[in-house]
């Protein structure tokens, strides 16, 4: 068998099968069919749009917590920052005053041993 004659079977198919089909749909029994599936794609189409809906205020909420939880998560870094600044800021201090006092005690030895240097030329002039 050629390819035109296996081309013409398959248009003389479809054609059938068309008409078939058109006959069919044009029927009685076709167009009850055909309000049946287009009720039914309605009612798909609206449980498609609940399920949507539902899945969009389900991310909204999950969306929600989340900033919620990273809010929460930032003031407590905040917090704990806070606290790490204070401590060293207490500590530099306290490291400052303690060397201050060393300052103050080697001058006052330096000080003091600076007289004893003077006493003793006195002494030995």
């Amino acid at each position: 068998m050629k390819n035109s004659s296996k081309i013409l079977i398959g248009v003389g198919i479809g054609a059938a099968l068309g008409g078939v089909a058109g006959y069919y749909l044009n029927s009685k029994e076709g167009k009850k069919m055909q309000k049946k599936v287009k009720k039914q794609a309605t009612k798909m189409r609206k449980e498609m749009a609940k399920s949507i809906e539902a899945g969009k205020e389900q991310m909204v909420e999950q969306v929600n917590h989340m900033a919620d939880f990273t809010k929460e998560k930032v003031n407590e870094l905040k917090t704990t920052l806070n606290e790490k600044i204070e401590s060293a800021v207490d500590t530099t201090e306290d490291l400052k005053s303690k060397f201050e006092a060393g300052v103050d005690k080697a001058r006052a030895k330096v000080k003091q041993q600076a007289e004893k240097i003077k006493k003793v030329e006195q002494n030995t002039v």
